[in-house]
Formats: C-alpha cells, sequence, structure tokens
C-alpha cells in the first residue's frame, strides 16, 4: 500500500481508490488507540497510592517519613485570605474538597505547620499526597520535631 501511496506521488496520477484509503488508515488508527490505552494504564500505575500508615479518621496521629501527622478541620476562609496577601502566585487560589475530605489549596493538601521552620509556601509530602504550608501551627513551633496539621472536612 505504501508503495501505491509512493507511485502516485511520484507518477501524479491517483493509483489509490477512495475504498482502499480505510485499509491504510485503520492500522494506524488502531496503533494510536493502543497507545493511548498504554499511556493510561502507566499514568493510573504512577497515580498517588495510599500507604498503609496514611492519616484517616480514626487515627489522630501518624508516623510518615520522619514526621508526625495530625489533622484539623477549621474553616480556611482567613487562611486563604493570608496566603493571597503573601504574594501574587496565591491570589485567587483554587480552594476545592477532595473526595477523601481532603482540603486543597491549587490542588495541594492545606498544612499547618512551624513556619519558622517551614515558610508559608512550603511544598511538602504528607501521607495522603503532596501539600503547601498555608498555615502556622502553634503546637508544631513548641515541639523539636516535625509535625504537620492536615485540613480536613472529617
Amino acid at each position: 500500500m505504501i508503495n501505491l501511496l509512493l507511485m502516485s506521488l511520484l507518477l501524479g496520477e491517483p493509483m489509490i481508490k477512495p475504498d482502499m484509503i480505510e485499509s491504510l488508515v485503520q492500522p494506524v488508527l488502531a496503533q494510536m488507540e493502543q497507545e493511548a490505552k498504554r499511556l493510561a494504564e502507566e499514568e493510573k500505575e504512577e497515580a498517588f497510592v495510599l500507604p498503609p500508615e496514611a492519616l484517616d479518621p480514626t487515627l489522630g496521629v501518624t508516623w510518615y517519613q520522619g514526621h508526625y501527622e495530625t489533622y484539623y478541620n477549621l474553616p480556611m476562609d482567613q487562611v486563604v485570605r493570608n496566603m493571597a496577601d503573601r504574594g501574587t502566585e496565591y491570589e485567587n487560589p483554587e480552594i476545592t474538597v477532595r473526595e477523601d475530605g481532603m482540603k486543597l489549596f491549587n490542588g495541594l493538601i492545606m498544612v499547618a505547620a512551624d513556619t519558622n521552620r517551614l515558610p508559608y509556601g512550603t511544598l511538602v509530602e504528607t501521607s495522603r499526597g503532596p501539600g503547601i504550608v498555608v498555615d502556622h501551627c502553634a503546637s508544631a513551633a513548641s515541639v523539636d520535631y516535625i509535625w504537620y496539621d492536615l485540613a480536613v472536612t472529617w
């Protein structure tokens, strides 16, 4: 088929009939569809998977990758306003709640931490996925280990 196409181009005469086009295109489309499925599967495999020690409503505290985690459920309006006051990259953030109850700031879990150690805007890894420090946690400032409070709806 490819030879016919090349000959058509060289001779300037149509050697491929309309009914032949489908047989040329179909294998390419099938290959593209298979590649799209493969890429989708790879993307699923790379998605964040909750570890066994992930913070949840039944755990008041958990230890994860060198830090403690607890959770809190307070209105985040003032926290969001404070972040907007800190810089233009935080103005008009997308505030959402994930299905599992995590409160998100531009797609990242809202985290309270000791902002003397971890300044506002610091990206952190939590047991529930990527987070961002948006709030000061006075309790975390009173201890000598890293402590995150994750904002939740629980």
